[in-house]
């Protein structure tokens, strides 16, 4: 039987096309929802979406494909976004009188999934534990993306319901002046010149029907990096030890590396129930480090980043030994077939003097 492969890092680079999405946006301005736009290093704008938003995305499925939520803590399994500041468990270990700052982050790890993946801020004792899952921008390719403005309607309350006294002209009335406007529809309400009594209601009380307002609709090719650190997942970063055991952590890291598939092969945010993207296309590379040596992280805004990637998983350290290795995908489907891969490594476990690494592990189940 082969031995078990360790995991330090994992990248994910990759060019994603969305079309027709509005899943990060910068705000209203008045009626109007601005979409994101960013300044690139070339002084070029491009659409965007916020590496808030996808983090949040990720950590939404690790909640959601969990399907034991006692193994999150009390203000993560209502996705109260407080985490281990919320835990009792944690925030009354401040009373320690020694080592309450080990203890406490300890206890945050152990009791919650969520707070050891995606990283917590305790104030009292004052503790902190940042993400072991990282994202960028998703940054549309120059002269790749593409934005429309669509007016809608919201109308009134009762305006569309019938046989309600609302003093206003009901839609079979506006149907027959075609003043009629979809909740979804691109078209500018048109007025009539008609002359009947019908006509002269809407005249006197427009705006009590109905409110327009402007929606961003974006379609693009997208530049895609994130990284994920299995090696820290159960690291109490104060002092450097692992409090949690080997296949606890080994469990986490198949959950995150699910919530990686979930997340890319359908993508919440911002207006989903009435512009749910639609996936085209998803390629790129997965690239992985076996041993204490970071991934690196080349942006597929440049057209050569895979070929780059090749020659550099090529070139050899002072052991004579390649320091990461390269997945290319050309598809969906190759992107999960080769995460799944994946999922049987162990996390890697850095080595503190008098100990074995991976081998020595005496954390908590």
């Amino acid at each position: 039987m082969s031995e078990q492969k360790t995991v330090y890092e994992i990248a994910i680079l990759g060019r994603i096309t969305w079309n027709l999405h509005s899943l990060n946006n910068e705000g209203n301005i008045g009626n109007v929802i601005e979409p994101r736009t960013l300044k690139l290093a070339d002084g070029s704008t491009a659409d965007g979406i916020s590496g808030e938003m996808l983090k949040h995305v990720h950590a939404a499925k690790v909640w959601e494909l969990e399907t034991d939520k006692n193994k999150f803590c009390s203000a993560c399994q209502v996705i109260e976004p407080m985490r281990a500041d919320a835990n009792k468990n944690v925030t009354r270990l401040n009373n320690e009188k020694e080592d309450k700052e080990i203890k406490a982050s300890s206890q945050a790890m152990q009791d919650c999934v969520l707070c050891d993946l995606h990283g917590f801020l305790v104030q009292k004792p004052n503790i902190h534990r940042q993400s072991t899952v990282e994202f960028g921008w998703a940054v549309g390719l120059p002269g790749q993306w593409h934005r429309d403005i669509h007016q809608h309607a919201r109308h009134a309350v009762g305006f569309k319901g019938q046989g309600k006294d609302t003093g206003e002209p009901q839609p079979a009335q506006l149907k027959q002046m075609d003043l009629i406007v979809d909740e979804e529809s691109d078209d500018e309400v048109v007025e009539t010149t008609q002359e009947s009594g019908v006509a002269a209601q809407i005249e006197e009380k427009p705006k009590t029907s109905q409110m327009l307002f402007s929606r961003p609709t974006r379609s693009g090719v997208y530049a895609i990096v994130t990284v994920f650190q299995p090696w820290r997942i159960g690291l109490n970063v104060v002092d450097y030890s692992y409090p949690i055991a080997l296949d606890i952590c080994q469990q986490r890291y198949k959950l995150a590396l699910r919530a990686y598939e979930s997340m890319f092969l359908r993508l919440d945010g911002a207006m989903t129930s009435t512009r749910l993207p639609h996936l085209e296309s998803f390629a790129g590379a997965i690239v992985i480090s076996r041993t204490n040596d970071t991934v690196p992280v080349l942006s597929p805004l440049a057209d050569d980043y895979l070929s780059k990637l090749s020659r550099l998983a090529e070139v050899k350290n002072e052991n004579g030994k390649t320091t990461f290795e390269v997945m290319p995908f050309a598809d969906e489907v190759e992107f999960i077939t080769k995460l799944r891969g994946l999922t049987n490594d162990l996390p890697y476990r850095l080595q503190k003097a008098g100990q074995k690494g991976n081998d020595d592990d005496k954390g908590v189940a």
